[in-house]
């Protein structure tokens, strides 16, 4: 789907066939550096760890596949009642040429489709999906600050931040009622544009502390707490906003948000077998409560 230009932006909307549905980001580049800081003071029981990093993401394929439902491909039909109607063409009741065939009944007239220029249909009203031609890669810049100590008595415990800021998220929308909004002229054809586009916003904030005390025969147990907060605009691309006019404005705890979380489990990791090779160092067991 393409919009058209200036003031026509709806009632010169076309679809396009053939080549790429759109012009994907090149040369994102995601470097990941991080650091390890033993401070000598610490008789080497206390080391500081920090990194950042750049990921990318590509938008749902399914969704971009619904492109492939668009006119010409594909024509959707609402019957209803014996009389058609502008819009709706009425049920065509007749008798099967052949009662021993399914295919002896003639085609409904009302149900033939021609196209114009644009490749929409020349009457009736359809639903398109759209996507922007130049649409931007989602971006999720991660960075993180934590501090672990060794205590007495095999404790180690860790206090640390990871943090993340997420730009480009894919978001749905109703375009007819964004453009509508802004005073531009509907097109009589698409009467629904479920338009999506790399505008949405998201963040990851969290504080996690972690105790780890290592027994004898190859067990330790570990606990960890977080506290964290995820906010966005759209905790996921099919998820459309009831207020289109600004995606900004729904901006607020995601649906995955968790703001307390307590877990605790074990690691037994037994030598079944000893000898001077120690080959047999095999198996690992973990328990979680």
């Amino acid at each position: 789907m393409k919009f058209g230009s200036g003031a026509d932006l709806l009632n010169g909307l076309n679809i396009h066939i053939g080549g790429p549905l759109y012009n994907p980001q090149k040369y994102n580049f995601g470097p990941q550096v991080g650091f390890a800081w033993q401070p000598a003071e610490s008789m080497n029981k206390l080391v500081v760890r920090g990194g950042f990093g750049i990921n990318y993401n590509q938008n749902e394929i399914a969704i971009l596949a619904n492109g492939f439902g668009n006119p010409p491909n594909v024509v959707n039909k609402n019957f209803c009642c014996s009389t058609p109607t502008t819009n709706t063409p009425g049920i065509l009741y007749e008798t099967a040429t052949s009662t021993n065939s399914i295919f002896g009944y003639a085609p409904n007239p009302a149900t033939i489709t021609t196209f114009g220029s644009n490749n929409l249909p020349t009457t009736g009203v359809t639903a398109v999906t759209g996507f922007p031609s130049n649409p931007k890669t989602i971006t999720n810049y991660h960075y993180s600050l934590d501090m672990e100590y060794q205590f007495p008595f095999e404790m180690v415990a860790s206090l640390g931040y990871q943090g993340s800021e997420s730009r480009h998220l894919l978001i749905q929308s109703n375009f007819n009622v964004i453009a509508g909004a802004n005073g531009i002229a509907l097109n009589p054809i698409a009467n629904s544009i479920d338009y999506y586009a790399n505008t949405g916003t998201g963040n990851y904030n969290a504080m996690i502390a972690t105790l780890k005390h290592t027994f004898s025969h190859q067990f330790n147990i570990e606990t960890q707490y977080t506290w964290d907060k995820a906010m966005d605009e759209n905790s996921g691309p099919y998820e459309e906003d009831p207020y289109p006019y600004n995606s900004h404005a729904a901006y607020g705890r995601s649906d995955y948000n968790v703001a307390n979380a307590f877990k605790i489990f074990g690691l037994w990791q037994p030598i079944i077998f000893r000898g001077q090779n120690n080959w047999g160092r095999k198996g690992r067991r973990r328990l979680v409560t």
